[in-house]
């Protein structure tokens, strides 16, 4: 819920109790009209926590939310959105930009986006920080988790209590050190790492952690999607040598790799010694793959996407909330099936037309078919440097 404490009136649809206003301002509150408006784009935060976001302006103007809201018929200047860093068992959710400023003028409609990361503490390992090596891509660009993402966890099979309790720490652990958020999966839940075990007569255990990813495009990074944990447990080894283990196929499940440095816990031999936790090369490699590296988010859709087909011409109308990183580039997509397959085609522009990376936006263009065909299909693509997001548009006129 939004509320709103100003001098003046800050939203066309609130109702008055006292001084404090309410605001309902859903997405479908109709067309965004008046002085200058702001929309601010709250993400949501990984375990669903709160995260309060204010909004001041000229004027006295105040408000706190912890959703995205639609702030209408504002005051011509300058607002500032504010986000503060929120705690967290595995460190604390910090913003990507802490204060925003945006200049609101009659008939201007500006959006931003407030985003959150983990932020790992600072830890005291040993060893030589420089022994990590990164699994899939390059130490620049890693092939890695969405780090402002809850990553699930399960195992396929029953286990007994006190080996659940030693994946939950090393799980923990992980999250600690990487800064990405892990939760073990809830019943009835498909979790995203699967942890399988098998329990054999030995005094020694062996292991495989996987890394699952795919890419949207030929030129956009491939990032994880999906993780395996295998492991067979001697039934006479120590809960420490057990332990250890989980951490060293977790570290392949974030996307590190075997080392030569044995003080490492991904060195290709995990003992005893190793169950105190991950070291320092363990935990930069985890670092380089983890939340220090920034979120993965690809843009938030397309708001109240809509087309009128009239006489051959095509005229859109949609909103685009902010998205970090901003959005570089939208695109027209119309779909048409066929016996023998579809067919996409990229509906080009009207010339000096410009997408807007936030806001609303309106455009009319010929269109190359009829897009009231059963068979066709038209989608707005929002495209940022993580990726793309496609939604599909209403098309009214037929």
């Amino acid at each position: 819920m939004a509320v709103i404490s100003t001098p003046i009136l800050a939203a066309a649809a609130a109702v008055a109790l006292g001084s404090t206003l309410v605001a309902t301002l859903p997405w479908d509150a109709g067309p965004i009209s008046g002085p200058g408006s702001l929309t601010v784009t709250v993400a949501d935060a990984p375990g669903d926590i709160d995260t309060p976001v204010v909004v001041t302006g000229p004027d006295g103007f105040r408000v706190e939310t912890e959703r995205t809201t639609v702030l209408r018929n504002l005051r011509p200047g300058d607002y500032t959105v504010s986000a503060t860093t929120v705690p967290n068992p595995f460190g604390e959710l910090v913003p990507q930009l802490a204060d925003q400023t945006v200049r609101i003028g009659p008939n201007l409609h500006r959006g931003v986006a407030v985003t959150y990361r983990f932020d790992s503490p600072p830890l005291v390992p040993v060893g030589d920080p420089a022994s990590y090596a990164i699994q899939s891509g390059t130490p620049d660009n890693p092939v890695r988790w969405n780090p402002c993402r809850v990553v699930t966890w399960g195992p396929l099979l029953p286990l007994p209590v006190a080996e659940e309790q030693r994946l939950t720490s090393a799980f923990a652990k992980a999250s600690i050190a990487s800064g990405i958020p892990f939760r073990r999966a809830l019943p009835g839940e498909t979790p995203m790492v699967n942890v399988t075990l098998t329990f054999e007569p030995g005094t020694t255990v062996s292991g495989e952690g996987t890394m699952f990813f795919s890419a949207d495009s030929a030129d956009t990074l491939p990032r994880a999607f999906r993780g395996e944990i295998s492991g067979v447990i001697g039934t006479e080894t120590s809960g420490e040598l057990r332990e250890a283990l989980y951490l060293h196929e977790i570290g392949h499940v974030l996307g590190i790799t075997h080392v030569e440095d044995s003080s490492q816990v991904m060195h290709s031999v995990v003992t005893e010694e190793d169950a105190f936790g991950f070291a320092a090369g363990d935990t930069n490699g985890l670092r380089l793959v983890g939340a220090e590296a920034g979120c993965l988010d690809r843009p938030i859709g397309a708001k109240d996407a809509r087309a009128v087909e009239s006489d051959g011409m095509l005229t859109l109308t949609w909103f685009q909330p902010a998205s970090v990183p901003p959005v570089v580039d939208t695109r027209v997509e119309m779909v048409t099936r066929s016996p023998g397959g579809s067919a996409t085609t990229v509906v080009p522009w009207p010339a000096g037309f410009v997408t807007p990376a936030a806001g609303p936006s309106r455009a009319a263009m010929p269109i190359p078919q009829d897009v009231c065909d059963p068979n066709t299909t038209i989608s707005l693509v929002a495209t940022n440097a993580n990726g793309s997001t496609t939604t599909p548009i209403r098309v009214t006129g037929c």
